[in-house]
């Protein structure tokens, strides 16, 4: 009750909301809540009537009122109460394609056996894969050994191998340690699942033999056990949607099977699929039933990850609410891999919700942690890509390329195609933003290689928006339109809704050909799912381009009420980005109303107030432009001075320094400088 007031303490909380949130759906009595309060109340001092802290407002909740300090993020759990175990695939030397799906399968089907012993913390399948990537191919196994569990902080490495021996399958296993031999051994057997099982268990009893409980496997069925395998051996290869289907198989037969329904919240989060919501709250009400609390922590994990995708109604703080849950059933139960991703995603909410300076903070003691008391490399190459995505938001566009840099270098070293096509995308967007717009051409081309890669719906609409900023800066409308037809058939696939970044890029191409009415549907689109979802930051931008639309088409009259709506919105006034492309917005308008003298005093501010960067750069164009048709041709040069590269590289800049040097002004017609056209009517 007081966690859930606290968490909310900038608004009223209903009764209704608080009956669901802890009662889940049951039956009781306001006096049951009031009593709850009372209880809260006493708590935390806040008795004798004066409602201090908590207020009650008549009819509708209660609020939490009182006053906060900052919580520093919850550390790392120390890895000295648990042993912490990699997993490796598991090598097929059958001779017989029919058993390929072990090597991930089986392996998975071990992870989620040794996680249910407390003692145990099981590195996740995915950072071993990772850190396995970057070892070579002709690697001995003990050297192998040795340096995953260097790599991943393990205090040991299960590695196996199956074959024939005869008209049997063995199944040979070695758990390697820092000092001395873990448990090892050979078991005989017919069906691989079921051997999978016993080598767990025996590994478990070797690690943990101070009162260790035997493992007792949740399905009996080897069936049963063998679709989890093959649907997890999917998974792993990111077929998120075929994945998905063999652990609904297992559901229909065990419709309890936790490691089922956790296998299948996790395909259809990872695939984007709406039903994720639903079949998470479901386990979610399981795992609170039995007590297991890390089955709440990883469960709430997806469902923060699925509402940070879905932007669904409320979706980015109910998503906050989920990560934070992750992070406490982490923190209490000692899952280090857990907890480091749900505070990655409880940035990447902060910064949605239009926190950034929360969201960096909170990303920059992330990987200061991860940096010295040690974590995984895929793990400190998210934060990177994160934090730099947050980095360029507040105009440092220079550190957030040198981040985005060691993350492509990461991603290549590992073969992770997809991630490479979005992380080259992201770099020439700031590239283009910082007026090399030949590199961000060339990174923009060669992003397009990792296309056929792609699987989630997600990274395509994100790599669709950045592609129709490059290139609509560059006014390369062909360019555009071959990226959104080669991205169309994944960001608008059969059953998912379109995501609002999609929407965006597809908004902007219709803004390059001049479709007014269009573009402004889409944008009208996008806007209404960013409020939805309440991600301000989405649509603070997002109306920053209708407002840019609006004059560019020459409507002055939804260009002033778009403008009063941004800054109306919150944080607006401290994101020196926003506030200097609304002051050449303004200047625009002046301009257009003929009060030329207005028009540069706003352009001026524009300059002051834009970090370094396209808007700033716009803005001295803009004014540079203004000085030579009015003779001020010493002012222009001055001006533009300060604009290399765009000078050479900008087929506006070009333009406005050539006029410059020789004194007259003539600029041509040119359809590339589309940006600033709205503001040039004696061009046309």
């Amino acid at each position: 009750m007081l966690l859930h007031l606290i968490e909310h303490c900038g608004r009223v909380v209903g009764k209704e909301e608080l009956l669901n949130h802890l009662w889940h759906g049951r039956v009781v009595s306001e006096g049951v809540l009031a009593r709850s309060v009372m209880q809260a109340r006493k708590a935390i001092g806040d008795e004798g009537g004066e409602e201090a802290l908590i207020k009650t407002i008549h009819k509708v909740g209660y609020r939490f009122v009182g006053s906060l300090l900052p919580a520093a993020a919850a550390p790392l759990p120390s890895a000295t109460q648990q042993r912490r175990v990699a997993v490796l695939p598991i090598e097929n030397r059958t001779g017989e394609t029919r058993f390929d799906w072990i090597s991930l399968g089986l392996a998975a089907l071990v992870c989620n056996a040794l996680s249910g012993r407390v003692a145990l913390a099981v590195v996740d399948l995915n950072l071993m894969l990772f850190e396995l990537g970057q070892l070579p191919a002709d690697m001995g196994s003990r050297e192998k050994a040795d340096a995953l569990r260097q790599r991943l902080g393990a205090d040991c490495v299960l590695q196996s191998v199956l074959r024939w021996q005869g008209n049997a399958l063995w199944l040979a296993y070695q758990c390697t340690g820092e000092v001395e031999a873990g448990p090892a051994g050979t078991l005989r057997g017919d069906e691989p699942s079921e051997m999978a099982l016993r080598m767990a268990a025996e590994v478990a009893q070797g690690l943990c033999p101070q009162g260790a409980v035997p493992l007792v496997p949740e399905s009996q069925d080897p069936f049963v056990n063998q679709v989890i395998g093959r649907g997890t051996q999917l998974a792993a290869q990111y077929q998120f949607r075929a994945a998905a289907k063999f652990f609904e198989v297992v559901l229909e037969l065990e419709p309890r099977n936790s490691a089922a329904q956790l296998e299948y919240l996790r395909s259809l989060t990872n695939g984007e699929d709406p039903r994720a919501l639903e079949v998470g709250t479901a386990l979610l009400s399981q795992a609170r039933e039995v007590g297991d609390e890390r089955l709440q922590a990883i469960v709430h994990l997806a469902l923060g990850h699925a509402l940070l995708m879905g932007e669904t109604r409320g979706a980015i703080p109910n998503a906050v609410d989920h990560l934070a849950q992750s992070i406490r059933s982490a923190s209490a139960v000692g899952a280090p891999d857990i907890l480091v991703r749900a505070r990655l995603g409880q940035a990447m909410a902060l910064r949605l919700q239009g926190d950034v300076p929360r969201a960096e903070a909170a990303l920059n003691a992330l990987h200061h942690e991860l940096s010295t008391v040690g974590g995984s490399r895929l793990h400190l190459s998210l934060v990177k890509d994160n934090l730099a995505v947050v980095e360029a938001e507040q105009g440092h566009l220079l550190k957030a390329r040198n981040l985005l840099d060691e993350v492509l270098l990461l991603n290549r070293a590992h073969g992770l195609r997809s991630a490479a096509s979005l992380t080259l995308m992201n770099l020439a967007r700031i590239n283009a933003g910082l007026g090399c717009l030949a590199l961000a051409r060339s990174q923009a081309a060669e992003s397009e290689q990792g296309f056929d890669s792609l699987q989630q719906p997600h990274a395509a609409a994100s790599i669709a928006e950045a592609a129709a900023e490059v290139y609509g800066e560059l006014g390369l409308v062909r360019d555009l339109d071959r990226v959104l037809e080669r991205l169309a058939p994944l960001c608008e696939r059969a059953g998912l809704p379109p995501k609002s970044q999609w929407l965006t890029a597809r908004a902007r191409r219709e803004m390059c050909a001049g479709r007014a009415e269009a573009a402004g549907a889409l944008f009208k689109r996008t806007v209404a799912m960013a409020q939805r979802s309440q991600a301000h930051l989405r649509l603070r931008y997002r109306q920053l381009w209708r407002l840019e639309m609006s004059l560019r088409f020459g409507d002055v009259v939804a260009a002033e009420a778009r403008l009063a709506q941004l800054a109306e919105l919150p944080a607006v006034l401290i994101n020196g980005e926003l506030q200097s492309a609304m002051a050449r917005a303004r200047a625009a308008l002046a301009f257009r109303l003929g009060h030329a003298e207005q028009a540069l005093k706003h352009l001026e501010d524009a300059v002051s107030l834009a970090p370094a960067g396209r808007w700033r750069a716009m803005a001295l164009m803009d004014a540079a432009w203004m000085d030579l048709t009015a003779g001020r041709t010493g002012q222009a040069q001055m001006r533009l001075r300060a604009l290399s590269p765009w000078l050479d590289e900008h087929p506006l800049g070009r333009a406005l320094n050539g006029q410059s040097s020789n004194g007259r002004f003539v600029l041509p017609h040119t359809s590339t400088a589309a940006d600033i056209e709205w503001l040039l009517p004696s061009l046309r």
